[in-house]
């Protein structure tokens, strides 16, 4: 599942909470290669049982054994080998005799008593280990290497502590080490014990592909926001739990004053009629999407926007657009832009529709931090292209508006063309306001028209 799927079915997972933002993320893990001392047991071969047995009974000579068993010299020999490599057996000669004799040792009659002998050894096995449990686990199906984090620009959640595991701590853990071998190690280790840990020989950084949700407190204008984890398609409360007293949320770019509600900034924005509208009982008690399709018509001319809806919305307005449509977003990440995204640029350019993008947050000669050169590229060979494509930079613009002729427009906080790739951004509330109300679209794309001739 994507993160806008996973964000949009555990919207409502957490009573009293509202989803405020969501993003990819990576959790810490080590990749360690690590000498271990093992005992395996191995089962004992019948030829093996049969032979000591014969001793067990009283039966000395090599010679008497081959003849009680009917076995031929060179079996007999090599069964003889193997016990002796075991210590299961002695072989000797009685004193001014040439006659060989075999006997069991105590070992011997241990692994006649199990059906089974036990072998020590020294072997190195790689294993994973999670940097915030602070455990080995079993190989990630999945990982991501540091290399992929930068290039996808996906968020790294550190570890805690920030140190790599130490031979100390996994000497902790032989038990959770030895169930992983015997799960892993095939036939011949389902039953070995981990007697110690001798050294970790190499360490190597992986990730394991996660989705953070940021959720805070339903109705308040302001909430500490609570984080939690999606993996595998489902909540790892254990991770969240240690990402929570860690105090991790900072690093992760959670406000420390707190998420403030990103439905009443956009309110804010456009307007005390419309703030109104946005309260009215039609609009609080319908949902925001309606059997799976989007609701670009809402009932009182107003709706909120979850966090999840805003990339389908985008796609839907480039698609369905007929004469204009306005997009602004501070920031440009090339991870949003993909091919899909510029495909559909492209066709609303080929329908005619007079396109407006409007971006920049960091004011003159910023551009490395509100847009990476891949997106700037592609956009810019977008305007080449087209003579109805608007593409300004406004400056220092902290406005995320969506406008779709006059049927409908989003006021919001969601980060359009940067809502993933951005490895610094921060995670504030980031729902808003769909109106369908024309006179109101008018205005605001009046006011969006005016920013672009003043930043030609």
């Amino acid at each position: 599942m994507s993160a806008e799927e996973i964000a949009a079915r555990f919207a409502d997972a957490r009573p009293g909470l509202v989803l405020a933002s969501f993003a990819d993320v990576a959790l810490p893990f080590y990749r360690l290669s690590v000498r271990v001392r093992t005992i395996e047991h191995k089962d004992v071969t019948p030829f093996e049982d049969y032979a000591m047995r014969s001793l067990a009974a009283g039966v000395e000579s090599q010679g008497d054994i081959e003849a009680m068993l009917g076995l031929d010299r060179p079996l007999l020999e090599a069964t003889l080998v193997g016990l002796a490599e075991q210590e299961a057996i002695e072989l000797g000669s009685e004193q001014g005799e040439e006659r060989q004799t075999v006997m069991l040792t105590k070992k011997g009659r241990e692994m006649l008593r199990s059906a089974s002998s036990i072998q020590s050894s020294e072997a190195v096995i790689e294993i994973d280990y999670d940097g915030l449990l602070r455990e080995p686990v079993g190989f990630l199906a999945r990982y991501l290497e540091p290399r992929q984090l930068v290039r996808e620009g996906i968020r790294e959640i550190p570890p805690h502590p920030a140190r790599a595991p130490t031979e100390e701590e996994l000497r902790g853990q032989l038990d959770r080490i030895e169930a992983i071998i015997r799960a892993t190690g095939g036939p011949r280790r389902e039953r070995a014990d981990v007697l110690g840990v001798r050294s970790i020989q190499r360490r190597t950084r992986i990730f394991q592909p996660a989705v953070a949700l940021v959720y805070r407190t339903r109705g308040a204008k302001r909430s500490q926001g609570q984080v939690a984890f999606v993996v595998a398609g489902a909540f790892s409360e254990r991770h969240a739990e240690v990402f929570a007293k860690a105090g991790l949320a900072a690093k992760l770019g959670v406000a420390r004053r707190g998420l403030e509600d990103g439905q009443q900034l956009a309110a804010r924005a456009l307007g005390k009629e419309v703030v109104d509208l946005a309260k009215s009982p039609a609009t609080t008690e319908a949902p925001a999407v309606s059997k799976g399709s989007l609701d670009v018509n809402p009932t009182s001319g107003v709706r909120g926007v979850e966090t999840y809806e805003h990339p389908e919305l985008l796609r839907h307005a480039l698609r369905s657009a007929t004469e204009r449509l306005v997009l602004i977003s501070p920031w440009l990440r090339s991870a949003v832009l993909d091919k899909e995204l510029l495909a559909d640029f492209a066709g609303a350019l080929d329908r005619g529709v007079e396109l407006y993008l409007g971006w920049g947050i960091g004011g003159e000669g910023a551009t490395g931090r509100d847009a990476d050169a891949e997106a700037l590229q592609s956009l810019g060979r977008l305007a080449e292209e087209h003579a109805n494509f608007h593409f300004s930079r406004l400056g220092r613009t902290h406005a995320k508006v969506l406008i779709c002729d006059r049927r409908f427009m989003v006021v919001t906080s969601f980060n359009w063309l940067s809502f993933k790739g951005d490895p610094k951004r921060t995670f504030r509330d980031e729902r808003g306001l769909l109106v369908s109300l024309a006179e109101q679209i008018d205005d605001q794309f009046d006011e969006m028209i005016r920013r672009f001739e003043q930043w030609p």
